[in-house]
C-alpha cells in the first residue's frame, strides 16, 4: 500500500471566511486616502500572527494587487508600510474588486489580460459599454471591462481580444478583396461567415454565441482541427479543442441593450455575472446561494439592482464601505 500523501499547510484550502476576513482588514486598512490607525494596523498584526491561514490569506489578497502592478516590490507580509498606503489606493482598491470573486461559488483570481490590453486599440472600463464603427462598416461593441485591438491588412480583418466580450455585426469586405473576419483569443480562432456573434474571453476558455449565420472555430494547439457553429448555437473553446456545440440560451446579447435577463438563476450565479458591471467584492452567503433569480434588469444601475433583491427574495444586502457587499439571509 502506497504511503498516503501528506500536504504542506500552505498547500491546504484556504477557508472562504479567512479570505473574507484578510478582504476586510485590506479595506480597513488600505481603502482610505489617508494613513491607517496605528491602532488598527497593531489590530492587523495581531490578527494576522494568529494563525498561518491568516497570512497566507492577507497575501492572497495582496498579491492580487502586486500582480497588476500596484503595490511596490517591498510591500510584503508582515510588515504593512505606512508609506506604502499612498493617495492613488482607492483606483487600486477597485481594480482588486474587479479580481476577486468571494461566495458559495468560491475565491478565484480572474485571468489577467496579457499587457497589450492595458493599451489596446478599444476599451472599456468596468460598468462601461462602447461601439465602434469599424473601417469596412462592420460594428464592434465592447461589454464592461474589455479589450481589443483591430488589425486590418490586405489579407484579412483581424480583432484581438484581450479580455472582457464582445459583439460583432459584420459588413462584407469590398469585392476586390474579400478578407476573412478574424477575431483571436488565447484559445484559438473564430472565422466569421457572414455572421452576428458574440465572443467572452473566460478564464482559461473562449465562449462563442452565433447569432447569426455561422462561425468557423479552430482551436490554438489542435492544428487542422474546426467546428463550424451554426446561428443559434454556443460553444467553449479550449486551447487544445472545442467541445459540441450547444443551444444558446435567450438574450444573451441583452448586454448591447444595456439589460441583463436572468431566466430561473441561481443567486449566487446571478451575483457573479452582476460583478462584473461594478467595482468592488461582491459575495454571497451559502445559505442563499441556491435560490433563484428571474428579471429583467438595468446594467446602468447595479446598486440599485442589488437594493431591489431584499423584495425579491429572502435576504438583506450588507455593505462594508464602498468595495465590500455581500448578500445574506434576511
Amino acid at each position: 500500500m502506497p504511503p498516503a500523501t501528506v500536504h504542506p499547510p500552505e498547500a491546504a484550502p484556504l477557508d472562504r471566511q479567512v479570505l473574507e476576513e484578510a478582504a476586510r482588514w485590506y479595506v480597513r486598512l488600505q481603502g482610505g486616502d489617508a494613513e491607517a490607525p496605528s491602532h488598527d494596523r497593531r489590530s492587523w498584526q495581531s490578527w494576522l500572527d494568529e494563525a498561518p491561514a491568516h497570512r497566507r490569506a492577507w497575501e492572497r489578497v495582496r498579491s492580487l494587487e502586486a500582480r497588476m502592478g500596484r503595490v511596490p516590490a517591498d510591500l510584503a507580509v508582515p510588515a504593512l508600510k505606512a508609506s506604502a498606503v499612498r493617495p492613488g489606493r482607492r483606483v487600486a482598491l477597485k481594480a482588486l474588486g474587479l479580481a476577486i470573486g468571494v461566495g458559495a461559488i468560491g475565491w478565484t483570481v480572474a485571468e489577467r489580460a496579457p499587457w497589450q490590453g492595458w493599451r489596446a486599440d478599444c476599451r472599456t472600463g468596468t460598468g462601461e459599454r462602447r461601439s465602434y464603427r469599424l473601417a469596412d462598416g462592420s460594428m464592434l461593441e465592447l461589454n464592461t471591462g474589455s479589450a481589443v485591438d483591430v488589425a486590418y491588412t490586405g489579407h484579412e480583418r483581424l480583432l484581438e481580444l484581450y479580455e472582457g466580450e464582445i459583439l460583432v455585426n459584420t459588413h462584407p469586405d469590398g469585392a476586390d478583396r474579400a478578407r476573412p473576419f478574424i477575431v483571436h483569443t488565447r484559445q484559438g480562432r473564430l472565422t466569421a461567415l457572414g455572421t452576428r456573434f458574440i465572443v467572452r474571453q473566460l478564464e482559461g476558455a473562449t465562449r462563442l454565441t452565433v447569432l447569426e449565420h455561422a462561425v468557423r472555430v479552430e482551436p490554438a494547439d489542435a492544428s487542422g482541427q474546426s467546428v463550424r457553429v451554426a446561428a443559434g448555437q454556443q460553444l467553449l473553446l479550449r486551447a487544445n479543442g472545442a467541445d459540441a456545440p450547444q443551444a444558446a440560451p435567450a438574450y444573451e446579447d441583452a448586454w448591447s441593450r444595456g439589460m441583463l435577463v436572468a431566466l430561473d438563476w441561481r443567486l449566487d450565479e446571478f451575483l457573479h455575472e452582476l460583478q462584473r458591471y461594478r467595482p468592488g467584492v461582491l459575495s454571497c452567503d451559502a445559505h442563499v446561494a441556491g435560490l433563484k433569480v428571474s428579471g429583467v434588469f438595468r446594467l446602468d444601475q447595479p446598486e440599485a439592482v442589488l437594493h431591489n433583491l431584499s423584495g425579491l427574495l429572502p435576504v438583506r444586502v450588507q455593505r462594508l464601505g464602498r468595495w465590500w457587499t455581500r448578500v445574506s439571509p434576511a
